[in-house]
């Protein structure tokens, strides 16, 4: 069919990251489980976002708690003094620091045990670059062999 040729090529990229089916296999998993994680936010992740929230839109609002709590460093801006902008410097490569990067870091580790695979799944894409630059450096991993990021930049990416 041609929708079956289309995807073809999706498929081809996606295979090694991604086990393809057609649905019907999660009905018949009994341990499948859904959960809600709520992510309390570090003293200073909370005091960036209360500063940054109250002067955006609903957006950017969403925007801004989905990257503070990636990190604080995210939220540069021309307005912050010397020593604010000497924080966020110190902690940006520091994925203790981030909620949701420690996070996936304890669940990525889990799921390596098990010979489990992890997607990750954000609406914002600096979050998520950050984010995936923090796995490549924490875990060694390369671009396109262990980690593999889908959006819509038509850049080139050596597979594995």
């Amino acid at each position: 069919m041609i929708v079956d040729a289309c995807l073809s090529v999706p498929r081809k990229i996606v295979g090694p990251f991604i086990h393809l089916h057609d649905g019907s296999v999660l009905d018949k998993l009994s341990g499948l489980r859904d959960y809600k994680v709520v992510m309390i936010l570090f003293p200073m992740h909370d005091t960036f976002y209360k500063n940054k929230v109250s002067q955006t839109d609903l957006f950017d609002k969403k925007c801004t708690i989905s990257s503070v709590a990636i990190l604080p460093s995210l939220l540069k801006s021309r307005s912050e003094d010397d020593m604010l902008k000497f924080k966020l410097d110190d902690i940006r490569l520091k994925w203790e620091e981030g909620v949701k990067i420690g996070f996936v870091v304890d669940l990525i580790r889990l799921s390596n045990v098990a010979n489990e695979r992890v997607l990750i799944f954000c609406q914002y894409i600096p979050p998520l670059r950050l984010l995936m630059h923090h796995l490549v450096s924490y875990f060694g991993w390369m671009e396109g062999c262990e980690i593999l990021q889908l959006d819509g930049d038509a850049r080139d990416v050596e597979l594995c």
